[in-house]
């Protein structure tokens, strides 16, 4: 009861959508057709779940595959029919296609089913078998604006904000002397050209609702529908085949107080259409074969009756059978100088059984009860109850299956009451999936692995197992087997499968994974959110490059989106070893699809601490979108250098000042080798200079190095040379005190130098000398 109590939950809150047929009446026999004609049979296709191709022929010889088509089928849609139906089999043809009139269908004809051509008229709605209206040559229009009815529901949301066009040409067939029909389309034109019927709005959508089925005529063919920026469009078509195939408001129903009755009371039948009804009969069948006429009164689209029952009429079904203008329908109702009541509750270890017999004012009547169960194999339980009117007792279930109840009442003057039932019982297996459900975030159409481990937590083995696919992606779900056999207590099973996500859009898409295991399911949620994401991409990835110390460096990175969504830019933030000195001067805020956006940084090296002549840093850019953080992070890898220019000039200074002293030691000795290496400096330190220039700051700082080394053995090298000159001379008290006055300059003017390079010290006693006459020891 319990499950029933659920099951009905469900369909209310959800209600199950009914799939829809169709069947496409035309000259072909496949969808290789016309262009026209195909164009109607897409649309068709996209709307209905199944679409059944029917070649004219075949509804003219009746074929089983006709008879068959038409028998599970919502609507017929009628076109391009063959010539010999318009010319030669037409009675034929019209009259088996009209037998589906009292069948509860819908009816579309369409384009060229319904000319008139050389004063003859074709197509069966000219026919005496349909006679939905007379026809005229319509031979000129005078202009293409559509007029709607807008009290139908075909028409109603179907809001006309201009004038549509509908492109008339030569197919266009509108009839103009429609019989008992609902116009919901015109356009104006003149029936016969000059002549005797006045031009005015004449028909192109005309619809007829009877008791059994709903008929439309729509004379237009496809191009009129879409070949003009103006044109009607497909809307109004699309709602005409919703209301001809709605069967469910087709016919009528048949409606009674209630569902069971007692002798003696009267039973009130109701008759509802959503048409006027014409003629009604109706007769009430006892249980016995006994018949008896309904009368009914009333007018319009109602109908009412009433009968009553006698005091000794016989117990059982009865079946009320009305006939409205040749369609025919039933209902069944129950009687009974008793009702028996079984009620079963099959959610516990035992089995629940109870049995209630009352009288028409709800009072226990005690009678003879019978009640016999039946097992799976076939075993039955029989229990008996003398003058007893309520029982209740529980049953032992001893396997898993279907079981049978029947219950029946006999009260001391031989009349009776019997129900039937059945209930399912299995024992309870205990499932248990990992993970309880799948949820998958999807960027892009793909494949999808997923794997489920499933456990049988129970005491008894699983066995049957069935797997089927539920929901919207059960198209999706790709299983290699549908059964995974038995599952032993306290065991597991592995299960792989995919879901192969088409392009579809944005959204969510839900299905499941239905498992069966003796009769109980188990439910395993999947959810696709199908999310297009922008996809950042940053160029350069990486940057590596020098930067003078003291000075700035401004540097552009190119964000690009590659994705289906725009990139929101939420921040941009820099890590590492100089993220104080780089500062973003100009970051975007979003990036387009398909577009190229600028992300700016400035670098700024004043006040670096540095160890020696250049010194690298490692940075990356930090960058998050609405997405989150972009990986990889783009890095920074910044090597600043000292202005090994200027100190090239400073080196020039004291080679000069050493080339001084070699000339003064020309005078004494050959110094031609000192002469060599000095001049060879003065070449490096101008390489030294170009390289730096020109960027090679590398090789500038190398070739730096190696120089402020050869100077120091200049000056070694000089200093020998005085030595060796005072060997060979007696040496002049003036030129050593020179020498020795000279290179203890050179030695301060080097120290005070490097002090100003590495701690700004000296430098007004650097200024002073430089700004003064150079001294020359030596004369």
């Amino acid at each position: 009861m319990r499950k029933f109590f659920c099951l009905l939950v469900l369909l209310l809150l959800f209600p199950v959508v009914r799939a829809r047929n169709a069947v496409f009446v035309s000259k072909y026999e496949s969808s290789s057709m016309d262009i026209n004609t195909l164009n109607y049979y897409d649309v068709i296709n996209d709307i209905f779940s199944n679409v059944n191709i029917i070649q004219d022929v075949e509804v003219k010889k009746n074929s089983t595959k006709w008879i068959d088509a038409y028998a599970n089928t919502d609507m017929i849609f009628v076109i391009s029919l063959s010539d010999e139906m318009f010319r030669v089999s037409r009675d034929i043809f019209c009259g088996n296609l009209s037998v589906v009139l009292n069948k509860t269908k819908g009816i579309v004809f369409a384009g060229d089913s319904n000319i008139f051509k050389n004063n003859d008229m074709f197509g069966c709605p000219y026919t005496s078998y349909f006679n939905l209206a007379s026809g005229a040559n319509n031979v000129e229009l005078k202009n293409n604006s559509v007029k709607l009815n807008m009290s139908h529901q075909i028409t109603s949301g179907f809001t006309i904000n201009k004038t549509y066009n509908v492109k008339i040409n030569d197919s266009f067939y509108p009839l103009i002397y429609p019989n008992g029909c609902t116009i919901l389309g015109t356009v104006y034109g003149d029936p016969d050209g000059p002549g005797s019927l006045l031009a005015g709005d004449y028909p192109f959508l005309m619809i007829w609702e009877g008791i059994a089925n709903r008929i439309a005529v729509w004379t237009m063919n496809t191009s009129e529908l879409t070949d003009c920026t103006d044109c009607l469009g497909w809307n109004l078509f699309n709602q005409l085949l919703d209301w001809v195939s709605n069967t469910s408001d087709i016919g009528f129903k048949i409606i009674t107080d209630k569902e069971a009755y007692y002798p003696d009371e009267r039973i009130q039948i109701n008759v509802k259409a959503p048409v006027d009804i014409g003629g009604i009969t109706g007769t009430i069948y006892y249980p016995n074969n006994e018949n008896h006429s309904l009368s009914f009164t009333g007018s319009g689209k109602e109908r009412s009756a009433v009968y009553l029952l006698g005091k000794d009429v016989p117990s059982g079904n009865y079946n009320i059978e009305v006939v409205v203008d040749g369609l025919k329908k039933s209902k069944m109702i129950s009687v009974s100088p008793f009702y028996l009541n079984l009620t079963i509750n099959n959610q516990t270890e035992k089995v629940k059984v109870w049995v209630n017999v009352t009288d028409p004012s709800g009072n226990i009547v005690n009678v003879n009860l019978t009640v016999n169960i039946t097992s799976p194999k076939g075993e039955k339980s029989n229990y008996y109850f003398e003058n007893n009117g309520s029982v209740f007792f529980t049953y032992d279930a001893l396997e898993s299956g279907e079981y049978t109840v029947y219950a029946k009442a006999i009260d001391g003057y031989g009349r009776s009451d019997s129900k039937t039932k059945s209930f399912s019982f299995y024992f309870k297996a205990n499932i248990k999936f990992i993970p309880q459900n799948i949820t998958r975030v999807v960027q892009e159409a793909g494949n999808i692995t997923v794997n489920v481990k499933i456990f049988n937590n129970a005491t008894n083995n699983v066995s049957n197992t069935r797997i089927e696919k539920i929901g919207e992606i059960k198209d999706w779900i790709i299983l290699e087997n549908t059964s995974l056999g038995d599952i032993e207590p306290n065991e597991s099973k592995d299960l792989t499968f995919k879901i192969n996500v088409p392009d579809v859009e944005e959204g969510e898409y839900n299905g499941s994974l239905k498992f069966l295991f003796d009769g109980e399911e188990y439910i395993l949620p999947i959810t696709i959110k199908m999310e297009y994401l922008g996809i950042l991409s940053v160029n350069p990835e990486s940057w590596e490059g020098w930067i003078i110390k003291g000075q700035s460096k401004t540097i552009q990175f190119s964000l690009s989106n590659s994705g289906r969504r725009e990139v929101i830019i939420k921040s941009v933030e820099v890590m590492g070893d100089l993220e104080d000195r780089i500062s973003i001067i100009q970051k975007p805020d979003k990036i387009e699809v398909g577009m190229n956006k600028s992300l700016k940084i400035e670098i700024k090296t004043s006040d670096i601490s540095m160890e020696g002549l250049t010194k690298r840093f490692n940075n990356e850019l930090k960058i998050t979108t609405g997405q989150g953080i972009h990986y990889p992070l783009a890095s920074l890898r910044i090597n600043v250098v000292e202005n090994i220019r200027e100190m090239a000039n400073d080196l020039s200074v004291e080679l000069e000042e050493l080339k001084s002293n070699i000339t003064v030691l020309k005078k004494v000795i050959d110094v031609s080798s000192l002469e060599s290496k000095s001049n060879e400096i003065k070449t490096n330190l101008d390489r030294v200079k170009d390289s730096f220039d020109q960027g090679n700051y590398e090789n500038a700082v190398t070739l730096y190095e190696s120089l402020e080394l050869e100077i120091e053995s200049l000056k070694t090298d000089i200093e020998r040379a005085y030595i060796e000159a005072k060997e060979m001379k007696k040496p002049n008290t003036l030129i050593i005190v020179a020498l020795i006055v000279s290179i203890a300059v050179v030695g301060i003017i080097l120290f005070i130098y490097r002090k100003i390079q590495s701690e700004k010290k000296y430098a007004w006693l650097y200024q002073k000398w430089k700004a003064r006459t150079r001294y020359h020891l030596f004369k």
